[in-house]
């Protein structure tokens, strides 16, 4: 299990963000408790950053960058954990 505390990327909410990646979830925790409020499929994240869930019509990366707590710097530790190339 990789782990990283990030900013939270909305400005009035100071709280930092957790992130735990393991090969079954991607897991998001308020740094201030131990309160997971949101967890994503690992599996499910890379099927649909590599599209192959195309019935899906939005997909977890769309989802997640539409959170004002979410930032590029997390998607990019989630990639990297998962060994995605985006690029």
């Amino acid at each position: 299990m990789r782990v990283q505390i990030f900013d939270n990327g909305n400005i009035h909410d100071k709280r930092s963000i957790r992130i735990e990646v393991d090969n079954s979830f991607i897991s998001f925790y308020f740094d201030t408790n131990d309160y997971e409020f949101y967890w994503i499929s690992s599996q499910d994240w890379i099927n649909h950053s590599k599209n192959l869930e195309s019935n899906v019509p939005q997909n977890w990366r769309n989802h997640m960058n539409r959170k004002s707590w979410y930032t590029p710097a997390m998607e990019e530790f989630i990639d990297k954990c998962l060994s995605i190339k985006t690029n």
